[in-house]
């Protein structure tokens, strides 16, 4: 988690942004509660309570220091609680042994809609991974639920909640990991540096994530240039880098347009140990993109990526 500089400088010194279009920090610091609270169906933090303690859709960050913001967040005597959408949604699903087997990688969090805090109720203009308020549909949710055959339109799951689905995907193990706190308008000098600067940081994360399970692998979902550049850092394919998008395409790998989808075999990207992701016990064997070409995520290719 980033502090108000930290966050300040990787928009502004790496990114190149002025500080009047850096994005909320405190909703970035929402989301951070909402992704952590994800993360706790697979473990047992303080002693099988949820990592934030809530105390009226407000969570106290442990040792971590917020800096007041009348619109986000509260002072109750000498500490400062940051406002939230709701209260922890996961209650009697923690500490069941779950592990993380499958690791999504995607670019960023959309960029959020206002209104934001909607006190605990459907919000269908938002559509953040991990905040179970947020229903707006979109394949980056959409594509890993038919993937693992989590079907919304069944009788079986169309009524139940986005809280019952995000349990029922960490029962299989899968992690959604976005690189970037969130969306800009990114052009492709910005996806490269996504690619460069915050790639670099994803090992230190996979590498600090409890119950990690020890043939983890991980698929990409970003878009097509940030899913080139960490493929490109991952492993040289057939000891060259990727150039352009028919080098994913050749020889066949896959086919796709965007109106008929066929996809046959895909090549085993082995991640060479002495490249990359040195301090990790496990490497994935393969680093897949599951993206169509221009397009979003599908179902098909996360299946066959993992």
């Amino acid at each position: 988690m980033l502090d108000q500089t930290q966050y300040n400088n990787l928009w502004t010194n790496t990114f190149g942004l002025p500080i009047q279009q850096i994005p909320c920090y405190y909703q970035y610091l929402q989301r951070e509660v909402y992704f952590q609270d994800y993360l706790d169906l697979f473990g047992c933090p303080n002693s099988g309570n949820p990592t934030f303690v809530r105390d009226k859709h407000m969570s106290v960050y442990p040792g971590f220091r917020i800096l007041h913001n009348p619109a986000y967040t509260v002072q109750q005597g000498n500490q400062v609680r940051l406002i939230v959408d709701y209260d922890f949604p996961y209650a009697g699903q923690l500490c069941k042994n779950r592990e993380i087997k499958y690791i999504l990688i995607g670019e960023a969090a959309p960029a959020p809609s206002i209104p934001l805090l909607n006190n605990n109720q459907e919000d269908t203009s938002n559509t953040y991974f991990y905040n179970t308020t947020h229903v707006g549909s979109t394949n980056y949710f959409n594509a890993p639920l038919k993937a693992w055959g989590i079907n919304k339109k069944t009788k079986e799951n169309k009524n139940k909640s986005k809280t019952e689905i995000l349990v029922e995907l960490a029962d299989k193990g899968v992690l959604l990991i976005d690189l970037s706190p969130f969306a800009v308008n990114y052009n492709e000098q910005m996806r490269e540096k996504i690619s460069e600067f915050l790639f670099k940081d994803l090992e230190t994360r996979i590498q600090n994530l409890s119950y990690l399970n020890s043939k983890w692998d991980f698929c990409l979902i970003a878009p097509q240039k940030t899913s080139m550049g960490i493929l490109n850092r991952v492993n040289k394919i057939h000891n060259r880098t990727i150039n352009h998008t028919n080098d994913l395409l050749s020889a066949p790998d896959y086919e796709i347009t965007r109106k008929n989808l066929k996809v046959s075999s895909y090549q085993d990207y082995t991640v060479n140990k002495s490249q990359q992701f040195k301090t990790l016990k496990h490497l994935p064997k393969r680093a897949k993109l599951a993206v169509i070409i221009g397009g979003s995520p599908h179902y098909e290719l996360i299946k066959r990526a993992f």
